[in-house]
């Protein structure tokens, strides 16, 4: 089954914060996660401790899911993010590509929502330590 993007967008889509805590970056946990369908196979979880360019102080945690088509790459901390590609290691360089890209993108306003100021200090705590 392949998945369509829009379909991975709902699929990862959360609540905002302040709905679902896990009381340390307000972001979802556990069961409160949005389900992928049955079609997709999760795999175990991986601590990548590099982005794109940056090294990180503290790893975060990636599960790669595949799929009949392709691999979704997510972390479990960063819900709505996401990387696809054709293989596992595409999937988790594309994540490591747009984590790294909203990394950039919050360190350029102080102007952000609260779940994006949470995800702001979540990666600040993974990239400067």
């Amino acid at each position: 089954m392949a998945v369509a993007a829009e379909d991975i967008n709902r699929w990862l889509s959360h609540s905002p914060a302040s709905s679902v805590s896990n009381g340390y970056y307000g972001m979802p946990t556990g069961s409160d996660l949005p389900k992928l369908p049955p079609s997709v196979t999760p795999a175990p979880a991986l601590l990548v401790w590099s982005l794109a360019t940056l090294h990180l102080q503290r790893p975060l945690s990636v599960l790669v899911e595949a799929d009949d088509a392709a691999y979704i790459a997510r972390c479990p901390d960063l819900p709505q993010l996401y990387g696809y590609g054709e293989s596992e290691h595409e999937a988790v360089e594309s994540l490591q590509r747009e984590i790294e890209s909203l990394w950039a993108d919050l360190q350029e306003d102080a102007e952000f929502s609260e779940e994006f100021l949470a995800v702001k200090r979540f990666l600040t705590r993974c990239i400067q330590g």
